[in-house]
């Protein structure tokens, strides 16, 4: 599980359970193209994006969840 801090700190950090992925998922689904850590660095790990299509939004845009429960990546949101 990878903890990923947000952009904003009035929003907790993301959860990313790398484990539950691999069940679904083989490695070079992901690897190197979308999350190539050397080429393209952890700084654009970030929301504008993700929602531009790239990283976690390659899938959760298109095939997987859709991104509009923020608790299901940021499980420390508070109701409000």
């Amino acid at each position: 599980m990878l903890v990923l801090d947000s952009e904003m700190s009035i929003i907790p950090p993301s959860i990313f359970p790398h484990k539950a992925h691999t069940a679904w998922l083989d490695c070079d689904s992901c690897h190197p193209e979308i999350f190539n850590i050397k080429k393209k660095t952890t700084k654009f790990f970030s929301m504008s994006y993700i929602l531009r299509g790239e990283f976690c939004g390659v899938c959760h845009l298109n095939v997987a969840f859709p991104m509009d429960d923020c608790r299901r990546c940021h499980p420390g949101i508070r109701e409000g």
